[in-house]
């Protein structure tokens, strides 16, 4: 029924809105496959950068093996269709998908929540999501493989966006790579554009209308943040805070020298000779109080 609306307004609207619109959709249908093989490449440099540093940093793994399971599936999924166009340029991108996968969990820690999970969850993910595929192709069901593509392709298209706690907090968008997440965007694009009106097939144009509205959120964080350095704000808590000021305070009030000097909890502070030691240990206690209870105002413990 979807494919049905699709293919009857699809036409109209094209042909309003631009005039000649065979002619356009013909050139997405040939630039699409390309796209695809630009999107699966787009990742090359950030590995060859991992490669050369031994380092992922804060990049996350899911990129990359929702890559190469998608690649999986939407050969899957082309070769039931009999579509040359989704298939061919799918199986050399799974391919690479998988040797971007090798080559990041050679430097990456075994667990870590930008990955996200851990190197054998996403390893066992990608074994049952595969396994599944191939059962279903064995029994000829083209809807269940073309409902895992729009899942998996959703994973992919959104995954640089696993690190966007990261982002926001940093203040930094250098987790996100901007290869991947242009390329992204202009594929999304035109396989939409593809789907909606050439294949009229649902399972195109979800996927791939969703992913890119995701890529276009992907560069508006690059282009607002940027690579500049991650801003790191320590966390104090209440009694560290009340210390450290207590502590700067006492230093603010005593800062002379003299020959007599008190013993306390922060060491030795010097204090004014000429008070008797009853005088100098009342006038520290009283200081002490009045600028704790200061700053407790403040923070609004009382």
């Amino acid at each position: 029924m979807l494919s049905e609306m699709t293919s009857s307004l699809g036409a109209p609207i094209m042909s309003g809105a631009l005039g000649q619109p065979s002619m356009l959709v013909d050139l997405a249908g040939k630039l699409a496959p390309m796209a695809s093989l630009v999107l699966y490449m787009a990742p090359l440099p950030t590995i060859q950068k991992i490669t050369k540093e031994q380092d992922v940093g804060d990049l996350p793994l899911l990129p990359y093996s929702s890559m190469a399971v998608s690649g999986f599936l939407w050969t899957t999924y082309g070769v039931l269709k009999s579509q040359v166009s989704v298939w061919s340029p799918n199986a050399t991108g799974m391919l690479l998908a998988i040797f971007y996968s090798i080559q990041f969990a050679r430097f990456a820690p075994a667990a870590a929540p930008t990955l996200p999970g851990s190197l054998n969850q996403h390893r066992d993910g990608a074994l049952i999501i595969g396994s599944t595929a191939l059962l279903a192709a064995a029994a000829h069901s083209t809807e269940l493989v073309g409902f895992m593509c729009v899942g998996i392709c959703l994973a992919l298209f959104g995954s640089p966006l696993a690190a966007l706690k990261t982002v926001l907090t940093s203040k930094s968008a250098e987790s996100i790579p901007l290869p991947l997440s242009l390329a992204t965007t202009v594929n999304c694009f035109l396989w939409t554009v593809v789907g909606l009106f050439d294949m009229h097939d649902m399972n195109v144009i979800i996927p791939n209308g969703i992913g890119f509205i995701l890529g276009m959120v992907q560069l508006c964080l690059k282009y607002i943040y940027g690579d500049r350095p991650a801003k790191l704000v320590p966390e104090v808590s209440i009694p560290e805070a009340f210390m450290m000021e207590k502590n700067q305070l006492l230093e603010q009030t005593f800062a002379f020298v003299g020959p007599a000097s008190l013993q306390g909890d922060e060491g030795e502070i010097p204090v004014p000779e000429q008070l008797s030691q009853e005088e100098r240990n009342q006038g520290l206690v009283r200081r002490d109080n009045n600028q704790g209870q200061a700053f407790r105002h403040r923070v609004g413990l009382v």
